[in-house]
């Protein structure tokens, strides 16, 4: 299931991400924890790209979801603002886990390094010029189907016995 959203310079950027978050944690019954995991991370990127806007013309931001078996994938086009976003990336990565040796830390990555911790992945994707963020949601529903199985067990079983 394919979905996309384009958010468009000096619009209501985050009513319409918080929106199209919204309907897909709906659709595919994604719990809280993972929304708000979802939306902060979509709502970072936004933030990072438009901090970048002051080098760039204004432009469109375009966001694909897709979901399979794994998780969910939003796959995010970044266009000419790509190699700065690449960059804080590649820092962001070698903060990873050594957060207190680098007190000199700008924004931008410090940005960049949460959205790399909301999200169970992130890729870059050159190619393309986009990144991608993934959120594994695979098994959140094992826990409720276990409890639904035991309840029809039981049922079944107070049936036979009756």
């Amino acid at each position: 299931m394919q979905r996309n959203l384009v958010l468009k310079e000096n619009s209501d950027r985050i009513n319409q991400l918080e929106w199209f978050v919204e309907k897909i944690c709906d659709d595919f019954y994604i719990y809280d924890q993972y929304y708000a995991n979802i939306l902060s991370a979509l709502s970072l990127v936004c933030d990072l790209e438009e901090s970048l806007s002051t080098t760039y013309q204004q432009t469109e931001m375009q966001i694909l979801f897709n979901k399979d078996k794994n998780g969910l994938y939003f796959h995010i086009k970044l266009n000419e603002k790509f190699l700065d976003i690449a960059g804080l990336y590649e820092k962001a990565t070698l903060l990873d886990g050594h957060e207190q040796d680098a007190p000199e830390i700008d924004e931008n990555t410090a940005v960049m390094h949460i959205i790399m911790r909301l999200t169970d992945k992130l890729v870059v994707n050159q190619n393309e010029q986009s990144i991608t963020l993934f959120f594994r949601v695979t098994g959140i529903n094992e826990m409720l189907g276990l409890q639904r199985v035991q309840l029809l067990e039981k049922y079944y079983a107070d049936m036979v016995c009756a």
